[in-house]
């Protein structure tokens, strides 16, 4: 492959020239190579030494020639790469400029994606090329579109970006709605099975009555639930005022007052040495019968309805004194009572049942001393009371 002159060493150039410039000043001398030579002869010897001094001269003017043009030609290159590389340097930049615009207008021209992590890229885009455009002359007249754009892109990330938190916050407030609904049907569930738990426990198909302080608060909003009322009443077991749920049979018509009475009464017999076979009856028979050394006892609750019911309550004297004699007593709610009904049979007062039990039994020693102590246990949250060994 040739190489052009603009690649031949600088040294080789100046040698060259150098041989040029002594070939010329020879030349006049080198043409008569005959009248040269006998020209020399006939010098004298004196004249040789100045000719070696010429010689050397020119030798010396050679080398200084040599340098001098040593250093134009490199001058010469340097001028030259560096024309070269400013002109490749314009053309590359007016072809990127070139480049810039074309990128430019088709950005410009794009259509934006309705895409968070797309218009992020584009907005990077649309700076970037603004950027460049503010360098240049030649691409400012695109600073306003790209400004404009830029704005635009900006308003639609926003609005995008909004869209998507609220997105996310009716996801996470559905999921809470459903972790809520969850947890709300889960405490329900875990509710009616405490709900049924606490009635098995309470045995409201065997109990009709239940002391109010042996109850949590749970139980008495279950019993009232299911048609238990809370009333004061006068205990005859206890003898004092205990408050008490309580739930009237739904076949007779008996007050609350009665049923509680039945019931404190027959806790009283229930308790109480040598009596067995209680029995409460929702009939016209006696409200409470047991037996008491194989004899037969009956207890009648009353209110004051049947001193309004004369046929009724002479009925009622006469059944009791047919089949029970002499053994039966009433138990009067009210003592402001008590004469009238004692014009009808043997009664007592509610403070009094257990002196006038004692008579009715003819008991020779005294009856609270029969009286059986009560065991109270506590099981599950409910308590319950049973009889202590004699």
């Amino acid at each position: 492959m040739e190489k052009s002159p603009t690649n031949l060493s600088s040294e080789a150039l100046v040698f060259l020239i150098a041989v040029v410039v002594i070939a010329c000043l020879l030349s006049p001398y080198l043409l008569d190579i005959q009248n040269f030579k006998n020209y020399i002869l006939s010098l004298n010897l004196w004249f040789y030494p100045i000719v070696l001094g010429i010689f050397i001269v020119l030798g010396i003017l050679s080398y200084l020639l040599y340098l001098f043009v040593k250093i134009i030609v490199r001058v010469l290159i340097l001028a030259y790469k560096k024309i070269h590389h400013k002109i490749a340097h314009r053309h590359d930049e007016a072809r990127y400029k070139q480049i810039e615009a074309i990128e430019t207008e088709n950005l410009l021209s794009k259509v934006f994606t309705i895409d968070e992590q797309i218009l992020t890229n584009d907005i990077e885009e649309l700076r970037d090329k603004l950027s460049i455009c503010r360098q240049y002359k030649e691409l400012a007249h695109f600073i306003p579109q790209l400004k404009k754009r830029l704005a635009t892109a900006g308003k639609l990330l926003e609005e995008l970006q909004k869209k998507i938190i609220i997105e996310e916050l009716n996801k996470k407030t559905e999921k809470a709605k459903m972790e809520l609904e969850e947890i709300k049907r889960q405490k329900e569930m875990d509710t009616e099975r405490e709900h049924d738990r606490i009635e098995r426990d309470l045995k409201m198909h065997e109990n009709n009555v239940y002391k109010k302080n042996r109850l949590t608060k749970k139980q008495v909003e279950i019993l009232k639930e299911n048609g238990y009322k809370q009333i004061n009443e006068y205990c005859v077991y206890e003898r004092k005022f205990i408050t008490i749920l309580i739930k009237t049979n739904s076949f007779m018509s008996h007050s609350p007052t009665h049923e509680f009475l039945v019931w404190s009464a027959k806790r009283l017999l229930e308790r109480t040495q040598g009596i067995s076979k209680i029995e409460d009856h929702l009939t016209k028979n006696a409200d409470i019968t047991f037996k008491y050394k194989n004899k037969k006892y009956a207890l009648e609750i009353e209110l004051g309805s049947l001193l309004r019911k004369k046929k009724q309550s002479q009925a009622k004297v006469k059944y009791l004194n047919d089949n029970f004699k002499d053994k039966w007593m009433f138990i009067v709610s009210n003592k402001n009572l008590l004469q009238d009904y004692r014009k009808l049979g043997f009664c007592t007062p509610r403070n009094r049942v257990c002196e006038n039990l004692q008579k009715l039994l003819k008991s020779e020693h005294p009856l609270l001393v029969g009286v059986r102590p009560v065991m109270s246990t506590k099981r599950r949250g409910i308590w319950y009371e049973s009889l202590a060994p004699y």
